[in-house]
């Protein structure tokens, strides 16, 4: 797939309104790029979003081995979760609803009768905040950080949420997620929706 070039320093867009809220406005989606010798991983804070996967083939040609888009408005406006992290809670919950502790809660309605993969707005759909970066290196890695709030998206409780993507070995890319229920229970299942179309690097969670 052809892909714009994206340069060296922070690719910066602001977002308005999109995300929603004074705050929200006044934070930057980016493109961040992590590399070990001739693999590279490029990714978005835009939904802890994986854009493209570098890796060489047997001859030495690097190709990418996911699908994604062109544009980083592409990904903010996408439909079919290209290479985010979805949450509060992926796939599909039925009519939307849940009990939790004896208590009825009733989420966001996103597909059909159902919500997937956290709602209108999950985990996919907002800005995450870029804690630390080490591009390059032995084992190069990014940490994103998202506070989800109170009922956002019907989801009972604030909750704290990290996700760390790290190239930790040949053409292996670990991904570790952490998430701290701040206040009340909730529930937390989630999923990083790549679409891999080639077995030359691996996952390790």
């Amino acid at each position: 797939m052809a892909r714009a070039p994206v340069l060296p320093a922070l690719l910066c867009l602001a977002v308005l309104a999109l995300a929603g809220g004074a705050d929200a406005r006044r934070k930057m989606v980016g493109v961040y790029e992590l590399k070990r010798g001739d693999f590279s991983v490029k990714m978005t804070n835009w939904g802890a979003t994986i854009m493209s996967v570098l890796v060489p083939d047997s001859k030495g040609n690097l190709a990418d081995v996911v699908l994604g888009m062109d544009t980083l408005a592409e990904y903010v406006n996408d439909t079919s979760y290209f290479g985010p992290l979805n949450g509060r809670v992926a796939q599909r919950m039925a009519r939307g609803r849940f009990v939790l502790d004896g208590k009825v809660y009733h989420t966001y309605i996103n597909d059909g009768k159902n919500a997937i993969h956290g709602g209108k707005r999950g985990f996919s759909k907002v800005i995450w905040t870029v804690k630390e970066y080490v591009a390059g290196g032995d084992s190069p890695y990014i940490t994103m950080y998202y506070r989800s709030f109170d009922g956002e998206q019907g989801f009972p409780g604030d909750l704290d949420v990290y996700a760390t993507y790290q190239l930790t070995g040949p053409y292996e890319l670990s991904i570790r997620t952490n998430a701290t229920a701040l206040n009340k229970a909730t529930p937390v299942n989630f999923l990083q929706h790549v679409y891999k179309h080639d077995m030359r690097f691996t996952f390790s969670f």
